[in-house]
């Protein structure tokens, strides 16, 4: 088997970052993100682990600004990008560089039959899928990533007086 075929997707993700000149990633070395930390060592990379998201984003921001160039931290889907979030906050606040990676499993199929209409035969049929496939994830999950990040960073300026509330609340619901 060559390189190649054998190359798994966190040495890829390590590549790209030292091709980009990062030498040191932060983040908690745990759940689906394990695969893109060994590929981060096993390339050379410093890891620095840490115990929580929150202080991994900090440290990573902390250490892009010392030495002049951007810091990284890994977090996987849910609530380690949730975690990440007030760190990127302070960075977009602090008018620091901000780089945002996110990895994630695609969705499972939905293993139930449904109906549907056949193509050839213009009648009702019964559609049935199995196994783990959603090729539309990709085109689908960069707009909802970013727009994802872009309301809570809003959110945590509206609750910090950051941004001015437009709409005043009102004492009782309509």
């Amino acid at each position: 088997m060559t390189e190649a075929t054998s190359i798994d997707g966190g040495r890829i993700a390590a590549r790209q970052l030292k091709a980009a000149g990062i030498d040191t990633v932060f983040g908690v070395v745990a759940g689906p993100m394990i695969q893109v930390f060994a590929g981060a060592q096993a390339e050379g990379l410093s890891v620095v682990g840490c115990r929580h998201e929150e202080n991994a984003a900090f440290m990573a921001s902390a250490w892009g600004w010392l030495r002049r160039k951007p810091g990284v931290v890994i977090v996987g889907s849910g609530p380690g990008m949730t975690n990440a979030v007030t760190p990127l906050h302070v960075a977009t606040e602090s008018g620091m560089p901000l780089v945002v990676r996110i990895a994630f499993k695609p969705p499972s199929s939905i293993a139930k039959p449904q109906a549907t209409v056949s193509v050839n035969t213009l009648k009702e049929t019964s559609l049935a899928v199995t196994g783990r496939h959603d090729p539309c994830v990709l085109p689908r999950a960069v707009p909802v990533v970013e727009s994802m990040v872009a309301l809570v960073l809003a959110d945590h300026g509206l609750r910090g007086g950051l941004i001015p509330a437009v709409l005043k609340r009102s004492a009782t619901p309509d």
